[in-house]
């Protein structure tokens, strides 16, 4: 019987708040802690899991903004929140595999709230005052601005990201302006810590050049019917994952690497560690 396990990304929010400026969280399978960096066998299957979009009275969040310098476009500022007090706040920020994260605020909700709306509600906020000549501001990945793009980002060296100091205090510019407007003109919110920025592990990865998506593999386990892909499971320093299967999904494609955000990884498969030709059970 396949294990419930989900990987789950653990670092708290409230550290970071008190001027960490890099971390690395810790990551787990059910209960067994996995090295950052090393390849573990394991096995893979798809099963969806959807992160809560909606907060009730009382709850508190932060709002967080995202920094990548994408290749052909302007840097890419991706606006989202998270719940403050989960032991997996900070990780699933990191888990997203940014260069650089601003934390714009931590509120407190006087209503229930749409995360959505929220983080829409910044967006415009940057949009109309002019911000948007910097960055081009989003609160969802899509076609232009994919997990493939980020994991381009992270293979090109760092000196072609440009002036990353310059980026790093022209969003933080946007976040202090943010925090004001937004205190000024949604009624709903409560701030409770002013924000800070974190920077991306300086470790350097290598990453194969030729690889695939996540969503490439469930594809294909889905059109064959495959209920689950052994292969070697590692997770990077700088929020990405990669499996290497080690069996053939479709022909001709074993020995593939995916490489994903480490938060989709965490959102779209279950997984077991492989020990002694045993799947880890919890």
């Amino acid at each position: 019987m396949w294990p419930s396990l989900r990987l789950v990304i653990e670092y708290p929010l409230d550290i970071v708040l008190s001027g960490i400026r890099s971390f690395m969280p810790r990551v787990y399978v059910g209960v067994s802690e996995i090295e950052i960096g090393k390849d573990y066998p394991a096995k893979i299957r798809l099963s969806r899991s959807i992160p809560p979009r909606e907060r009730p009275e009382g709850s508190v969040i932060a709002l967080y903004m995202l920094l990548y310098p994408l290749a052909e476009s302007k840097p890419v500022v991706k606006l989202g929140t998270v719940s403050m007090y989960s032991n997996e706040s900070a990780a699933m920020i990191w888990a997203q595999a940014p260069v650089y994260t601003s934390v714009v605020g931590v509120f407190h909700l006087t209503k229930t709230t749409s995360l959505e709306n929220l983080e829409q509600r910044g967006r415009r906020i940057l949009l109309k005052h002019g911000y948007a000549s910097a960055f081009r501001f989003v609160t969802k990945r899509n076609k232009e601005f994919d997990s493939r793009k980020i994991v381009e980002m992270w293979m090109r060296s760092r000196p072609s990201w440009g002036d990353l100091k310059k980026l790093i205090d022209e969003l933080e510019g946007a976040a202090e302006f943010l925090l004001r407007k937004m205190l000024e003109s949604i009624d709903y919110i409560e701030l409770l810590y002013t924000g800070t920025g974190f920077e991306a592990s300086q470790q350097y990865v290598d990453l194969p050049r030729n690889f695939e998506m996540l969503k490439s593999l469930l594809k294909k386990m889905t059109n064959t019917g495959r209920r689950s892909v052994k292969g070697l499971l590692r997770v990077t320093p700088i929020g990405l994952c990669m499996f290497t299967s080690t069996e053939g999904v479709e022909s001709n494609d074993q020995s593939t690497p995916y490489i994903d955000l480490c938060r989709e990884f965490a959102y779209n498969v279950k997984m077991s560690l492989i020990h002694e030709n045993k799947d880890e059970n919890v």
